[in-house]
């Protein structure tokens, strides 16, 4: 049943895409996920809703958490993770969403624009390509698409995703290179080492010497 919605809803978007002007998809129940692929080879995951009009965020106390649950990241080596644990996000408020869609988005005319929730997280892939899942966490609906650094402009092959299914294969177009430590950052570790060792021997002589002249006062 869930494939034969998906397919009627591509044909239902396929259809339309020539009336962009007329038509298009309501966004206030859906995900918008943008994936932005940065030339320092960096990935930033942006999501967007529309806090009130869908009813699992409306009542969540931290909504960039719940959607850092929603969506999970896979690699090909096997190795996953929640969008969550990629570190604190950056979460903007605005009206309307500003970025091109691959899908034209629209809201009811008689009410004004929404204010839409907007989260971000910024990482540097150790693998290519990935995929996006969501999760079943929640029943969320989401579209997700690619845009290049230098472009605003979708990238061919955005994909309509419900809870519990995964994206197709998203190639990165840079090859993925881990931040590694240099010399610097390894001697600034080597010294903030020594200086807290340092601190704590002289923090344990301290109390050895206040130990000591207790004894010998009592």
């Amino acid at each position: 049943m869930k494939a034969l919605w998906r397919f009627c809803i591509g044909i239902l978007i396929l259809c339309t895409a020539p009336l962009a002007n007329q038509a298009g998809a309501h966004s206030s129940d859906t995900l918008l996920v943008r994936l932005i692929m940065k030339e320092s080879a960096q990935v930033t995951l942006e999501a967007t809703a529309d806090l009130e009009g869908i009813p699992w965020l409306k009542t969540a106390s931290n909504p960039a958490e719940v959607i850092g649950q929603t969506l999970k990241l896979h690699l090909p080596n096997g190795r996953s993770w929640f969008v969550s644990s990629l570190g604190p996000p950056t979460v903007t408020l605005h009206t309307g969403y500003p970025h091109p869609s691959p899908v034209p988005l629209t809201h009811n005319n008689e009410e004004p624009a929404p204010e839409l929730y907007t989260v971000s997280w910024t990482w540097r892939p150790s693998d290519n390509p990935l995929r996006v899942e969501i999760t079943n966490e929640n029943p969320a609906t989401a579209l997700i698409w690619t845009v290049l650094s230098n472009s605003d402009v979708p990238c061919p092959g955005w994909q309509m995703l419900t809870a519990g299914e995964q994206s197709n294969r998203i190639a990165l177009p840079f090859k993925p290179t881990p931040l590694q430590w240099n010399w610097k950052a390894y001697t600034a570790a080597t010294i903030a080492a020594c200086g807290l060792g340092l601190q704590g021997c002289i923090l344990l002589i301290r109390v050895r010497r206040m130990r000591k002249t207790n004894a010998i006062t009592q």
